[in-house]
């Protein structure tokens, strides 16, 4: 299943990656655990690279846009969300979550609403 829109508020719109992140994981099991292993360093496609490097100006971006717009307050929102949603993950494949019998989307949209408190209360 697809994340819905997040619409033009850039708070909901890098919020929303949390969310994508967790369906991203669940539909294909691959997290941060892969994108940064120690063995997949250095990165020699350089395709690959270029993808990585563009996400995170996009994050940085959003970051930007959400109010945080000094480098290292956007670096450290960025830490935050992949925490919390990387934290969701984890608690979600470890069964903390599916004793609720939470389906991987509601995981999801809980990542997304913590991710939007987040945001909203660090907004500057």
């Amino acid at each position: 299943m697809r994340s819905p829109a997040a619409g033009p508020d850039p708070v909901d719109r890098l919020a929303a990656t949390a969310g994508a992140y967790v369906r991203h994981v669940s539909d294909r099991g691959a997290g941060l655990d892969v994108v940064f292993a120690r063995e997949l360093r250095p990165l020699p496609d350089a395709d690959v690279a270029r993808a990585g490097r563009d996400l995170m100006a996009l994050l940085l971006d959003l970051a930007r846009q959400a109010g945080h717009s000094g480098p290292s307050r956007a670096l450290l929102l960025l830490e935050q969300l992949f925490v919390l949603a990387h934290g969701y993950v984890t608690l979600d494949t470890e069964g903390f979550l599916t004793r609720s019998r939470l389906s991987p989307e509601d995981v999801a949209t809980r990542a997304t609403h913590a991710a939007a408190a987040l945001l909203r209360g660090n907004a500057t």
